[in-house]
């Protein structure tokens, strides 16, 4: 979850494979088509990241922008394959991939036009290697976290930190792999092998945790989000039919309060949380099945609304919206026609303008 201030956009359409050995089938090409019907075909599966004023979609070697309802292509990457980026604003940028033994640093000045080689991390790799990158970057500093290569039992990283303007990274000690977010001057680490703890630093080197307390034992953080009353962290609570929290701090984490909730009507699985975004006041959670969608205020959580939308299929994993009017839902399924070896995934993404009544894909 993250707040939005960019303009509604109209939906891109994501073509990919799964990934080889995610259930026997190869990887596709991703082809991105922009809002005037054009499109780019690009090796790899894509993904979307948001930013102040933009979302952006990444396919292997290309990076889109949506800005007035149209996708553009912004430029090529520096690296390709699972790569890990970072938007701190004023048209500063930064990306992160992995590269054998070593971890590859690239900076923008102008959005991720053009890119420019930083200082990267040589020869600091564990034995097994790291499987993922998660990528933050305040006004001083950048963090990078590295997950190791764990049983599904445990989450261990490596945490690397460096100023935005120097060459020399430290490397600290994390108390859990994860994924990191950059909120103003405070960096917030979620994690651990269900995402069930949360932690918090305002340097990257001293990490205190920031977990609410008397969360039941099958919950789910996601990325906390900044707001205009401070800090919201949006928590998945699992069951037969599933639940959305939402948990406001005002003090770095310290003190918790739950600010809203609402019953999703389909239910979820461990370490998956269920899709949902904050603009301003108002918050949004769509079930997985795209068959409701549930919105209230912070303000007012008395009062929400059901939404029982048209034109919006099953298999949403993630919903981003710039105000309560216009949004955009991800939408991911796969097939396997004749087997596994033949299983393909299709990502789509849909637009709303009207609040979520109604959907199209572009």
């Amino acid at each position: 979850m993250r707040v939005k201030r960019w303009a509604a956009v109209s939906a891109v359409t994501l073509t990919m494979g799964i990934a080889a050995g995610a259930c026997g089938g190869t990887t596709d090409n991703a082809v991105v088509r922009d809002s005037n019907g054009g499109s780019v075909s690009a090796q790899g599966v894509a993904k979307l990241v948001h930013a102040p004023g933009a979302v952006y979609a990444v396919t292997q070697n290309d990076l889109f922008e949506a800005r007035s309802s149209k996708f553009t292509k912004v430029g090529a990457l520096p690296a390709s394959g699972d790569v890990a980026l970072a938007f701190p604003g004023s048209g500063q940028a930064y990306l992160a991939s992995l590269s054998g033994q070593s971890v590859r640093v690239f900076q923008s000045s102008n959005d991720g036009a053009s890119w420019s080689a930083s200082p990267g991390i040589n020869g600091q790799t564990p034995p097994d290697g790291f499987t993922h990158l998660s990528l933050a970057a305040t006004a001083s500093r950048l963090f990078i976290v590295a997950d190791e290569v764990t049983s599904s039992n445990f989450s261990s990283a490596a945490g690397f930190v460096r100023a935005t303007t120097g060459a020399r990274w430290t490397s600290v000690q994390l108390p859990t792999g994860g994924s990191v977010t950059a909120l103003g001057d405070m960096l917030w680490l979620v994690g651990g092998p269900a995402n069930d703890r949360l932690y918090a630093s305002s340097d990257g080197v001293s990490w205190q945790s920031a977990t609410p307390p008397g969360l039941p034992p099958q919950a789910t953080l996601a990325n906390p989000v900044a707001t205009g009353d401070g800090t919201i962290l949006p928590v998945t609570v699992m069951g037969s039919t599933g639940q959305l929290r939402y948990y406001l701090t005002r003090d770095g984490g310290a003190t918790w309060t739950q600010v809203a909730s609402t019953p999703v009507s389909q239910g979820t699985e461990a370490g998956v949380s269920i899709p949902e975004s904050v603009s301003a006041d108002t918050w949004i959670v769509i079930s997985p099945d795209g068959s409701k969608i549930y919105k209230g205020t912070f303000s007012s959580n008395t009062s929400q609304t059901v939404i029982s939308p048209n034109g919006l299929p099953g298999g949403v994993v993630q919903t981003e919206w710039s105000d309560s009017n216009d949004g955009v839902a991800l939408v991911v399924n796969s097939a396997c026609p004749q087997g596994k070896d033949s299983c393909r995934s299709m990502s789509a993404v849909f637009s709303t303008t009207d609040g979520g009544q109604t959907w199209n894909q572009e």
